[in-house]
């Protein structure tokens, strides 16, 4: 064998099971199977000759990697703080997926310390570069003993630095998997006495940290519940003891007052308590939310949640709590605060704790204590294992209302479960349980529902969760042949926005009998279309449409000066732009996050750009505190877990935050289809819009742009695209405008883009209200093929609010009946798990429904719909781009057609955008 392990140090984190292991054998020789994120390298300042019998050496020899080119063209050079370099990715088919370089300063004698102190400092710290580098995206990494070679420092004394300092660092939370560290030997079967010495100290190094994991541990015991309340809620926490013990006798209960060891990174004896209870109860109230430890606590809750991949987090709510961290309000609570007549506090509690009951039973009694991660196959799964217990998790229907108005959405889903209890029916009283983290499942129910129904009343309209639920839906809609979204009227609502009616609207009243026969329909509907139940949306339509108005958007924001993008809006003279810049964002834009940081602060010096955190509770506190948070969109972004929770948490700020826009969103490299949901975010910079900046990167100034980085615990030289640094140019100046603009208002209204309102915006036509009558088709007529096909009342300039409503709108009949319903129950359907018929549903949170926001203002079109009025928007931009094609200046393609509307491309047979 080629590489052989000898041995391994086994730590325990809040996030599993790590590994240092000791290898010997030939690196290169890494089978590809066995992949790791990144190898290490060492070599003396700027020299990186493939000297034989080295590591730099072998890479060339024996696998083509020549570390001097790759030092030409480096992702991230930190050498200034950190002494190392990145590389860009590696060609693919190589073990290695990037290589960091380290080129130590090892060799003076700085301030009276040997030169051994030093290197031992600095063998230690390499660690701490892996912070940003890693960025919550866990790694795996392999390296020989580094300077050990042509350097010729200690091998006991370079084993001992890098072995302390990688289990130190993952303690802290470095989010390092494994760290395979070789000894290099050309026959690892047949060992030298070096190799024996090196094997005997690790060992020395693996009984000392073995010791201390069991000097820190905790003698375990299991629980079912475990409270986390503060001192104040003292008696809530009693009463919650009570009535569970009243319920369920024998529950084993932790209900002891936790106290935060400050002088601890990390709370060992507490995150112990709550890892072997199967569920965590918060008592959620003021008192709690404005106790420092208690939000400790709640992070440490939130760990487990990770860390078991379930959501043991439940929140009871006492008191309505004003400034509840956004992180906080996505983890879906259960009421127990009476606020209606019928409501006794009582009550809630019984039937809360009764939910938390019923919850335990659905566990196996056996899995209190988290599993073991020592199989290969569970080492190599990635950061993006969903944490939602319904992730995967499909929806024939779902049923889209206001809280305000549920009494015909509650009809509707009790007729269906009735009649056709085969389908699988999302209706968030019964599908959100206490402890989801709502948002996103939400976004995900949306988004993996093969028919979406929109009742639509006037709390629906100026709701921020429903537009973003009909949005989701109604660029699936056109987006994807297999999905349908209807809107329903059922009398409560006389005007609608215009962005709500690109689609014709069902109307069924306030009966019982049109509410029967559109149940009868609905599955009608759904049979015909499951043989495409799972065809995948087709979001480049989409995606060319968004492009669009982003590139009239620059011309009506920016200019080109000189070869340099600058802001025709910049903020007033004398206005201050300050605060903190945080940045939610994947180790494939850590380039893009570094270099506007530096345009920041280069055109706004007060700013201060924050990239990463040393821990958890910073991180959060610094995403709900800063100025303004950029979120870079990537693939890489989707598929990690705590990053995509991170963007929830940012969104969720937003959605609270109608004085400010506080969330700022750049897509880059984002080509993963699903969740289809991200490709509906407002993005107000793209660097995927190709047609744009290279087309105006031929009058850039700066060609081969490179960026000298100086930041809190970071520094480094990077290095982008033309293209690449006037799309971050333009974002860095946008976000300054919109800094210099506090108080102003936000300028996204919702989390998600309503894809005809963006139509309207390109076509100068504003979302001022218009009556519903003018796009209400009558219920008989409706079917799946006429209802993909049609086409909805023009979307022309709105009528008159005074003028007499239209008649319905039939849509035509299909050409041939769809196919009947087997009798047997043998459609294609998913079951619905059955229920108890006792079991409370904590329900999406009412004053999350009722956050209504002030954006549902006909009068308020702002900067796009002034700008129409002077020149139409596709003019400009042929004119500011006369040098290209036309392919982005809004001419007709052969995959472009109206939303909603009158053109249709290939052979999709229904509207698309």
């Amino acid at each position: 064998m080629a590489l052989q392990r000898k041995d391994r140090i086994k730590l325990s984190t809040p996030m599993g099971e790590r590994e240092v292991q000791l290898w010997v054998g030939d690196i290169t020789q890494l089978p590809l199977e066995d992949q790791v994120d990144m190898i290490f390298t060492s070599a003396f300042y700027g020299d990186y000759s493939p000297v034989p019998g080295t590591l730099i050496g072998s890479l060339q020899r024996n696998l083509g990697i020549s570390v001097r080119e790759l030092a030409k063209n480096k992702e991230a050079d930190m050498r200034k703080m950190f002494s190392c370099w990145i590389s860009e990715p590696l060609p693919q088919g190589l073990p290695f997926k990037r290589l960091v370089c380290f080129e130590f300063h090892c060799f003076k004698n700085l301030e009276n310390n040997s030169t051994t102190d030093v290197l031992s400092a600095q063998l230690s710290e390499m660690f701490r570069a892996m912070m940003p580098i890693l960025n919550n995206h866990e790694s795996t990494v392999i390296t020989p003993l580094l300077t050990t070679g042509n350097q010729r420092q200690s091998v006991p004394h370079v084993l001992r630095a890098m072995v302390d300092g990688a289990c130190h660092w993952i303690k802290a939370g470095l989010p390092l998997k494994c760290l395979k560290l070789v000894l290099y030997s050309s026959n690892p079967s047949k060992l030298d006495e070096q190799h024996e010495l090196s094997m005997k100290f690790f060992k020395r190094l693996k009984s000392a940290w073995t010791q201390q994991e069991k000097e820190n541990a905790v003698t375990s015991k299991s629980y079912d519940v475990c409270l986390s309340y503060s001192t104040k809620d003292q008696k809530q926490a009693n009463k919650v003891v009570e009535e569970l013990k009243k319920q369920k006798k024998h529950l084993a209960i932790h209900s002891e007052f936790f106290t935060i060891n400050h002088e601890k990174t990390w709370q060992d004896e507490i995150f112990e308590v709550m890892k072997n209870s199967r569920r965590i109860l918060v008592i959620l109230t003021p008192e709690y939310v404005e106790d420092p430890d208690c939000v400790e606590q709640f992070n440490l809750a939130l760990c487990c949640n990770r860390l078991k991949k379930e959501e043991v987090v439940m929140p009871f709510l006492f008191e309505l709590v004003p400034n509840i961290p956004s992180y906080m309000s996505l983890v879906q609570y259960t009421m127990c605060k009476a606020r209606k007549e019928n409501e006794t506090a009582e009550a809630l509690l019984m039937a809360a704790c009764k939910n938390l009951i019923q919850a335990l039973a659905t566990l196996p009694p056996n899995e209190i204590t988290l599993k073991r991660a020592d199989s290969k196959a569970e080492l190599n799964k990635t950061a993006a294992d969903s944490l939602l217990s319904d992730s995967c998790k499909s929806y024939d229907i779902l049923i889209s209302y206001s809280h305000r108005n549920r009494e015909e959405p509650s009809k509707l889903y009790n007729i269906l479960k009735e009649k056709y209890p085969y389908l699988n029916i999302f209706f968030d009283q019964n599908e959100l349980k206490a402890g989801n983290l709502w948002q996103q499942a939400l976004f995900e129910a949306v988004n993996k529902s093969s028919c979406i129904l929109a009742f639509l009343s006037e709390g629906y309209c100026k709701s921020s969760v429903c537009n973003d639920e009909f949005s989701i839906g109604l660029a699936r809609h056109f987006a994807q042949e297999s999905m349908l979204l209807i809107p329903i009227h059922t009398d409560r609502v006389e005007m609608l926005p215009r962005s709500l009616t690109s689609i014709p609207c069902v109307d069924v009243g306030q009966t019982p009998e049109n509410l029967m026969l559109l149940a009868g329909k609905l599955v009608e509907m759904l049979s015909t279309n499951s043989s495409n139940k799972h065809q995948p949306p087709f979001p480049r339509i989409y995606k060319d449409k968004m492009a669009e108005l982003r590139s009239a958007e620059f011309k009506i924001k920016f200019r080109m000066d000189r070869g340099l993008v600058e802001s025709k809006m910049p903020p007033a003279a004398g206005v201050s732009v300050e605060g903190e810049v945080a940045f939610v964002y994947a180790q494939d834009c850590l380039k893009l996050a570094a270099i506007l940081s530096v345009l920041l602060r280069q055109h706004a010096p007060g700013l201060v750009c924050q990239m990463f955190s040393e821990s958890a509770s910073q991180r959060r506190a610094l995403l709900e505190s800063a100025r303004m948070v950029v979120v870079i969109v990537s693939d890489q972004l989707v598929a990690t877990q705590p990053l995509l929770e991170e963007m929830h948490s940012v969104l969720c700020r937003q959605r609270s935050n109608s004085d400010d826009t506080v969330v700022y969103l750049i897509q880059s490299g984002h080509t993963e289809v699903n969740p289809f949901y991200l490709h509906a975010l407002p993005f107000r910079v793209s660097l995927d819009d190709e047609n744009l900046w290279r087309r105006l990167e031929r009058a850039a100034s700066n060609k081969n742009p490179r960026y000298a980085v100086d930041l809190k615990g970071m520094q480094g030289t990077y290095r982008c695209t033309a293209a690449q640094n006037l799309a971050l140019s333009a974002a860095a100046h946008d976000i300054i405008s919109l800094i210099g603009q506090s108080g102003a208002g936000s300028s996204l209204p919702y989390n998600i883009v309503n894809i005809a309102e963006v139509e309207d915006k390109i076509a100068g036509i504003d979302n001022s209200p218009v009556h519903v009558h003018e796009h209400i088709i009558t219920l008989s007529s409706i079917n799946h093929l006429s209802w993909k096909a049609g086409q909805a009342p023009p979307r022309t300039h709105p009528a008159s609010h005074d003028a007499p409503p239209s008649p319905a709108v039939p849509l035509p009949s299909p050409p041939s009946s769809p196919p009947t319903i087997a009798k047997n129950g043998q459609v294609v359907f998913s079951a619905l798990p059955q229920q108890s018929p006792n079991q409370e549903a904590a329900g999406l949170p009412e004053d999350v429904d009722q956050a209504d926001d002030n954006h549902f203002k006909g009068e308020n079109v702002g900067l796009i719909k002034k700008a129409a009025e002077e020149e139409r928007l596709r003019q400009q931009l042929e004119m500011f781009l006369a040098d290209g094609d036309g392919a982005d200046s809004g001419k007709s393609t052969g995959n472009s057609s109206k939303v909603g509307g009158h053109q249709q491309s290939g052979s999709k047979a229904c509207a698309v955008l």
